[in-house]
């Protein structure tokens, strides 16, 4: 067996650990505290970036032995072309999938939607014809890659829905549950940027209606429906996009404000009152913009707090809210 075939093993093997790892996990579990959580999901993370290393090198060492395209086109004993007349294909050398493999909260490359409109250049396409035996090398360790990604972005959602208080239908995710799934996002679209399966994109979609990022989730919808608007992608789309549209609780992060949490609906009176204070009054002086820089700075988290209790955001609209309207009622030129 040779040094990559052993590489692919180690990294199989590695992400069949973790892959059993995760069975017994599970997102039904007990919520854990942040502390006890990262108890269990460091050591499956851990042996995941050990199998993507290894792949990372098995690639390297692949692309170090491929022929070199310049040898192919010079014949024995002929002088070696100069630099200057040399092709342009033949002065850009090829990437691999090596820098696909990111670290755990970042990606490399262009996002899932530049890669689903890609499309290969003139010089990839008019590359030689790779050896049958070490293209089948190539796939499987590209397979192994995005198993790899697969179970990354397992992890990080399982780990969001198992970080306390949870996450039930519907509701948005606390803050600290919302960085474990940006890590499971970035996954999946590294995943996609080799495989552009538009299941994929339904799967980050149903992520970030959980971060509150609609819009970027409608985004993600509305490429489906392009890419596979009768298959199953583009119906499990369809049916995303009427939940979305029909579920009151489902709001965009950028909506979710203090004032419109109390009051349940951005188009209540009070609401409006307060965001015209804010336009006339505020807005016009640079202590009103701090002001309002904080207040946006603190009401996604104290927002989320108050949908998910009700006792509190009764509180909040009548003893905070309604009497802060009532006031901007009272400033000339604000809407009453």
């Amino acid at each position: 067996m040779n040094t990559i075939d052993q590489r692919m093993e180690r990294a199989a093997k590695l992400l069949d650990q973790v892959e059993s790892s995760l069975k017994q996990f599970g997102p039904e579990g007990q919520a854990l505290s942040a502390a006890a959580l990262e108890k269990q999901i460091e050591p499956m993370l851990e042996q995941v970036e050990q199998a993507q290393q290894l792949l990372f090198d098995e690639q390297e060492e692949m692309e170090e032995e491929a022929p070199d395209p310049e040898e192919l086109l010079v014949t024995e004993g002929d002088a070696q072309m100069p630099e200057e007349a040399q092709p342009d294909s033949m002065m850009e050398s090829g990437g691999g999938v090596g820098g696909l493999v990111p670290g755990r909260q970042s990606m490399a490359g262009p996002s899932a939607l530049d890669a689903a409109g890609a499309k290969p250049s003139e010089e990839e396409s008019e590359e030689e014809p790779m050896d049958p035996e070490a293209k089948a090398e190539m796939e499987k360790g590209s397979a192994l890659i995005q198993r790899s990604r697969r179970l990354e972005a397992a992890i990080y959602e399982v780990a969001a829905r198992r970080l306390a208080p949870g996450i039930k239908d519907g509701e948005a995710a606390t803050e600290e549950q919302e960085k474990h799934l940006a890590s499971a996002v970035s996954a999946l679209e590294a995943h996609f940027m080799l495989e552009p399966d538009p299941m994929l994109l339904v799967k980050i979609a149903e992520l970030e209606v959980l971060r509150r990022e609609v819009k970027k989730a409608k985004v993600f919808l509305g490429k489906v429906l392009e890419l596979d608007p009768d298959g199953e992608a583009g119906k499990a789309a369809q049916v995303m996009l009427e939940k979305i549209n029909s579920d009151p609780r489902i709001k965009d992060k950028g909506r979710c404000f203090i004032a419109t949490a109390a009051m349940g609906s951005a188009d209540s009176s009070e609401v409006k009152t307060l965001r015209s204070f804010r336009d006339k009054v505020l807005m016009k002086n640079r202590a009103g913009r701090l002001l309002v820089a904080a207040y946006y700075e603190v009401s996604p988290p104290v927002a989320r707090l108050l949908e998910r209790n009700e006792a509190l955001r009764t509180a909040t609209a009548r003893y905070l809210i309604q009497p802060l309207a009532t006031a901007a009622r009272k400033v000339p030129g604000v809407e009453n």
